[in-house]
């Protein structure tokens, strides 16, 4: 087992970490997320085993998705890739809004040097976002005006290496009979949409399934985590949720929200300074356990300087605790 309580202390001394960096329970601070950045255009480990089709942020139009002809528009390379393609995103920064089709692996050079943004406002489709199965990302930081990645409709997606940053809304979210998995995650800083709703760092609803380790979700609005209504799951081991912030009338600030009957286990995992609540459970059928963790330091409501609960469970909520 970790020793969460010796990392709880380390994440209070530490300096904060670069946009590629996170400091994850057990270790002595911030370390990269996903590979060192390639001295090339493209990550060095593409597999040769199946078909690229490569997208690079600045090239000349016309391209047909060759390495020497690459497309210049990551929407582009996504809509003429094929069911199994590998679609390599070199470095640059690219705006796009991608509706990924099915078995799509979007390959980044690497977290610092491969950015992903959409400008047009949504609540519910990702920058990258999906109704298919069998998509995956990796190596890159996605951000814009929407959630960062969006599973809904029965979809799967896998993540690995994969930095959510200053999204809008939320950072990612999934939908009905969906389920969202991966390791090495960072979802920090997602904001409120220009009506001043939401912020929120991961959001699993109706029926959705989330299972990831080693994430960070930090600096986020409203709560870190959100698990909402009857069958939907969530599970995340060897993580940290901290710093969420209330929303502009001091309301909220939860680590984890979990209401209306979800199912959510968390192992291994620092709550930390969050604000009203690191842990709130409500609602009959919700139910919510932690395994060897951390619920330190939350943070009473500015405004009145009530609340700042570790865990609150109510409304017929069963929560267990262990270690």
């Amino acid at each position: 087992l970790l020793s969460l309580v010796g990392s709880e202390m380390c994440i209070r001394d530490r300096g904060e970490c670069g946009p590629d960096e996170a400091h994850l329970p057990g270790e002595s601070g911030c370390a990269l997320v996903g590979p060192v950045c390639p001295t090339g255009d493209y990550a060095d480990d593409l597999p040769t085993d199946r078909t690229i089709v490569y997208v690079l942020a600045g090239a000349s139009s016309g391209g047909d998705g060759s390495f020497t002809a690459p497309y210049a528009s990551l929407e582009d390379a996504a809509a003429a890739s094929m069911s199994g393609d590998v679609i390599a995103v070199g470095k640059g920064t690219y705006e796009a809004c991608v509706d990924s089709g099915a078995s799509r692996e979007y390959w980044g050079a690497c977290v610092a040097e491969t950015v992903v943004s959409c400008s047009s406002e949504s609540e519910t489709l990702g920058t990258i976002g999906t109704t298919e199965t069998g998509v995956r990302i990796r190596n890159m930081t996605i951000g814009g005006n929407r959630p960062g990645v969006s599973a809904h409709g029965g979809a799967t997606v896998d993540l690995q290496n994969v930095v959510v940053l200053d999204a809008g809304s939320v950072g990612i979210t999934v939908g009905p009979s969906s389920t969202l998995t991966g390791h090495d995650v960072v979802v920090r800083g997602t904001r409120p949409d220009s009506t001043g709703r939401l912020g929120t760092g991961i959001q699993v609803v109706s029926g959705g399934m989330l299972d990831l380790s080693r994430t960070a979700v930090v600096d986020n609005t409203g709560a870190g985590v959100l698990a909402g209504y009857t069958g939907t799951s969530v599970t995340l081991t060897d993580s940290v949720i901290r710093d969420t912030q209330p929303r502009p009338d001091d309301d909220d600030g939860f680590g984890v929200d979990a209401g209306m009957g979800p199912s959510v286990t968390l192992e291994r995992v620092v709550i930390w300074q969050n604000h009203k609540s690191g842990v709130v459970a409500h609602d009959d059928l919700t139910t919510v356990s932690l395994t060897d963790c951390v619920v330190s330091d939350t943070q009473p409501r500015q405004t009145n300087l009530s609340q700042g609960v570790g865990v609150n469970a109510h409304v017929d909520a069963a929560v267990t605790l262990e270690r």
